[in-house]
This record gives structure tokens, sequence and C-alpha cells, in this order.
């Protein structure tokens, strides 16, 4: 059992069906594994891949933002690729949040992540280049929340100018 759910977990096997719509499916599995798993980073990067691929409700991108913070405080210290990860999918969720919610205070936190995914780019290159082609699609949640982001106008902005130009730069 142990040896079959820890190829689940390492290999992303369970998030590659998703093109078949089994999101209940996969969250019923991981939930099943985590007395086991969770005390594995990739467990709960898996969970919040799991939301950011197939989370709809307020509650299940809530899940996956919790699932990244708390990869990205229990590994802050050795910043495993895994954080990386968490890192970059935590802005993505943010991201589908921000399209759901319209919340302008999720801007600092989008901001800081993609900067700091940015600024690492090697641990995470194939998946920011993937962000940068949902950026350039219209039809994308990361080009809608970034855009407001960029076109927002109140004090974090003006404090944040540079890095917001910096994103912009690392976008296109």
């Amino acid at each position: 059992h142990q040896e079959t759910a820890n190829t689940l977990i390492r290999f992303d096997k369970l998030n590659e069906i998703f093109s078949s719509g089994a999101a209940t499916l996969i969250r019923e599995i991981y939930s099943n594994l985590h007395g086991d798993y969770n005390k594995i980073p990739h467990y709960w990067l898996q969970m919040a891949k799991c939301e950011l691929m197939a989370g709809k409700s307020g509650d299940e991108l809530d899940h996956g933002i919790h699932c990244c913070r708390k990869i990205r405080i229990d590994d802050h210290d050795k910043k495993t690729n895994t954080y990386y990860s968490a890192t970059l999918i935590l802005g993505q969720l943010l991201c589908k949040k921000y399209e759901r919610t319209q919340d302008s205070e999720l801007f600092p936190d989008m901001l800081s992540l993609f900067i700091e995914s940015f600024e690492n780019y090697l641990n995470n290159k194939s998946h920011l280049d993937k962000i940068r082609r949902h950026y350039k699609s219209n039809k994308h949640s990361i080009r809608m929340a970034l855009d407001a982001l960029f076109r927002h106008s109140n004090q974090f902005t003006l404090l944040n100018k540079d890095a917001i130009k910096t994103l912009e730069q690392h976008l296109h």
C-alpha cells in the first residue's frame, strides 16, 4: 500500500489523469493518503496542484492555498525544489482566487510570489514558460489577475512600481 501510494504521489500519476474529469476521485484518494503522507512536502504540493487544476469553489482554492503556504513555511529554511514549486502554484491559485473575488488585497502576495519564482527561474523553467503562455492568452485567470494588478493604482502599486514593472518584463 505504502509503495503504491508513494508512486502515485512522487510521479504525479493522480494529477495526470485529470483530463478524464476525475477531480472528485483524486481529492478523495489524496484525503485517504493523508494519514500516511502528510509529513511529506510533496504530498502537500500534489494536493495544491489538484486544487489548482480542478478547484472551482472558494473552499477548494483556499485549501490549495493552505497546502502551498504549509510547504513554504515548513521548507522556508531549505528552499527545496518543492518550496519553489509551491511558490509558483500559490501565485497561480491566488490568480484564480482573484478571478472569483476581485479582491485587490491579493495583489501583494501575487506580486511577491511571481517575482520570487522568476528570480529562481531555473527551479521551475518549464512551468514559468507555461505561465508566460497563459499570460499571453486573453482567456486565462493569470492574465486577468496580473493585468488588474498592473492597472491598479493605489499606495501599494505606487510603492512597488519597480517590482511590478519587473514582473511585467518577465512576462513578455
